[in-house]
């Protein structure tokens, strides 16, 4: 999760100084993408990992996320900025409940509200961290590497996902 969460800090922190920087318009409809898409798919598809499984949602969703800060790297205009924010939206938006279905059927044998606890943890230190770390990159080449970071983040999350142990599927109550 940890790692997955650096494409949203730096999404939020700093996609509106990647537009400043630029000098481009449009870094509300840009960041209204991002809300969006992350919303309408938490809508849609929310309960997709309790039926498919967290391992391919996850998987899946993270391989978008990862598209979406490649795209905003690599922008050079900024319709294709929004199209990356949007995908960056779409993919994130998943990644916190398919990853959290494995972690708590991970920690099954603990309570459920401190395995949940531990578990957000680490979407709270990766944003603590991802601002100051993203902010010493871009000072260093610019905004746009933050994305790149965000991009590898995910990328990294991809390959964590399909390295990890399996997880037993089965429901437990609670």
């Amino acid at each position: 999760l940890a790692l997955s969460t650096v494409a949203f800090g730096a999404l939020i922190a700093f996609l509106p100084l990647l537009y400043a920087e630029r000098h481009w318009t449009g870094t509300a409809g840009a960041l209204a993408a991002f809300g969006a898409a992350y919303v309408l798919m938490r809508l849609a598809f929310g309960g997709l990992p309790d039926r498919v499984g967290g391992r391919p949602i996850a998987i899946v969703s993270l391989v978008i996320e990862t598209v979406g800060q490649a795209l905003l790297w690599r922008s050079a205009t900024p319709e294709i900025a929004t199209i990356g924010a949007a995908l960056t939206g779409c993919g994130f938006s998943l990644v916190f409940p398919a990853l959290g279905t494995l972690a708590i059927r991970k920690a099954a044998s603990l309570p459920r509200g401190a395995a949940m606890g531990a578990y957000v943890a680490f979407f709270d230190l990766a944003l603590a961290l991802t601002g100051p770390v993203a902010g010493l990159a871009a000072e260093h080449d610019g905004y746009s590497t933050v994305f790149l970071l965000g991009a590898v983040g995910a990328a990294a999350s991809v390959l964590l996902t399909l390295v990890s142990p399996q997880v037993d599927t089965q429901t437990h109550e609670a």
